[in-house]
């Protein structure tokens, strides 16, 4: 019967064990998705704004602006890109204020799926409490 409780506890421990990693990997990962999602999303803001003051000067001034002030190697390759593309857009305004709302609406979804673990995580350790109180009753 001793061992029975040991296996039983190692089990249990591994179990917790397990869910905390995939726990706090789920929250780095959905964080680091935010974090570009947001980055995204004020890019074009400032585009968008810029746009909207100035039209096509507006945006090429800022966009200018925003590669020089960009450290990231990985945030400056994201912005060549989007230069090279904006010369074949037809309705810059358009693909701007889309892009804006797509990066918004992404932002809002990881940070949406994080609450989601985080509550059940909760709800698991908080049903694991009631659980072990209930079994210690008897």
């Amino acid at each position: 019967m001793l061992k029975n409780k040991g296996k039983n506890f190692m089990l249990k421990a591994l179990v917790t064990l397990g869910l905390l990693f995939l726990m706090l990997y789920a929250n780095f990962y959905s964080v680091r998705r935010m974090e570009e999602h947001a980055m995204s999303a004020f890019f074009y803001q400032r585009l968008c704004v810029a746009y909207d003051f100035a039209q096509d000067q507006g945006m090429h001034r800022e966009l200018a602006k925003a590669l020089a002030e960009i450290r990231s190697s990985q945030r400056l390759a994201f912005a060549k890109e989007f230069a090279a593309r904006l010369e074949n857009m037809p309705d810059r305004g358009k693909f701007l204020r889309d892009s804006l709302e797509k990066e918004k609406a992404a932002f809002l979804q990881f940070k949406f799926l994080r609450e989601v673990a985080m509550n059940l995580l909760l709800a698991l350790l908080l049903l694991r409490i009631l659980l072990n109180r209930k079994k210690n009753r008897k």
